[in-house]
């Protein structure tokens, strides 16, 4: 009968460590002073399974513990997209490995909604019904087959104080590593950026954004939410261009069907304007007409950071000063980017550290 009881106690208190506080064998091992192989078939005894290799137990304990559940504010979701019309991605992670039977964010959400709710009772009661573990099981199933998404961001070193800007911005709702990295070109050395811990929010983005085929990933216009002043910003600011009196946007990755859909989407904020074409690519010319480019530059006016981005890039916004003349200043006064010792990356990392 003491033997009975012993068992009892062994089990209740595995349920607890293993289901409620998601601890993986080896530390419960540890914590109960014995060796894994000599209590892993209690915890199967009753009907709980074990994931194998030890990598997928680690996959599961993130999920559950919410690290990947990261949704963000509607108005950053609109920074995300114009940056993904511009120069800007979603990379997929598990290795880019896509698996076919991902969940959607309402299956996922409703998985962490019951699981937690079970592992709220095993750390209270140390026991759980058949049900409850079927369901914990399938769960695992689940994980398994969830990939999930991150957001990069990478621009020149003249762009430095933007970069540092948005990952600031993103840093309040998701871990943010910043980077500096050697550029190819002959000017500036060094080039900048940021990746955005993952979630399986973005991934549902890249659903959306990308198509994988025969093992190559290309970006494609999806069905795109209503245009508002935050989406057409930052796509302004990734790729937009004003020379004289023109405004353009330099849109060349995108077919020319694509490009139909991006006139239609401009012209939903009743923005007119047209495809050109550069080197036997298509990109968006802005109608100049006076009031079309007035209502261009009135539309995006409203956006979150309209005063930060006119005051970083004035030149998208006024005749007043070229690209050019803007170039030179930040020459003058930013020596280190055009600077290729190590000791000059150190500082520029440094200058783009989040605080």
């Amino acid at each position: 009968m003491k033997k009975s009881c012993n068992n009892e106690s062994l089990q209740s208190k595995l349920v607890r460590l293993y289901i409620g506080e998601l601890k993986g064998l080896k530390t419960i091992g540890k914590q109960i002073h014995s060796d894994p192989r000599t209590f892993k078939n209690v915890i199967t005894s009753l009907g709980i399974e074990i994931p194998y290799p030890g990598s997928i137990w680690c996959k599961v304990s993130q999920h559950l513990s919410r690290r990947f559940y990261k949704p963000l504010p509607k108005w950053k979701m609109e920074l995300v997209i114009g940056s993904l019309l511009g120069d800007s991605q979603i990379r997929l992670e598990s290795k880019l490995h896509y698996h076919a039977k991902n969940p959607n964010i309402i299956e996922y959400s409703n998985m962490l909604l019951k699981t937690n709710k079970i592992r709220k009772k095993a750390r209270k009661y140390g026991i759980l019904s058949q049900k409850e573990i079927k369901y914990w099981n399938s769960a695992i199933e689940l994980i398994k087959n969830t990939n999930t998404a991150s957001f990069r961001i990478h621009k020149s070193i003249l762009e430095i104080k933007w970069v540092k800007l948005l990952a600031q911005i993103f840093n309040e709702n998701l871990n943010i590593t910043t980077f500096v990295n050697k550029a190819d070109n002959k000017s500036t050395k060094w080039s900048c950026g940021f990746d955005s811990s993952s979630s399986i929010h973005f991934f549902e983005i890249w659903k959306e954004w990308y198509t994988k085929q025969r093992g190559a990933i290309s970006k494609n216009i999806p069905k795109l939410p209503p245009l508002t002043p935050n989406i057409l910003l930052h796509w302004y600011i990734d790729d937009g261009y004003m020379s004289g009196y023109d405004t353009s946007l330099c849109t060349q990755a995108f077919s020319y069907k694509e490009h139909l859909v991006l006139l239609k989407y401009l012209k939903t904020a009743g923005i007119e304007s047209n495809i050109r074409v550069s080197k036997g690519k298509p990109y968006i010319g802005i109608s100049m007409k006076k009031q079309n480019k007035k209502d261009f530059y009135s539309f995006i006016s409203h956006a979150r950071l309209y005063k930060q981005a006119r005051n970083l890039f004035p030149y998208k916004f006024t005749n007043s000063i070229s690209k050019r003349e803007w170039n030179a200043r930040i020459i003058e006064t930013s020596p280190d980017y055009f600077r290729s010792e190590p000791n000059a990356k150190e500082r520029l990392l440094s200058e783009l550290q989040i605080k």
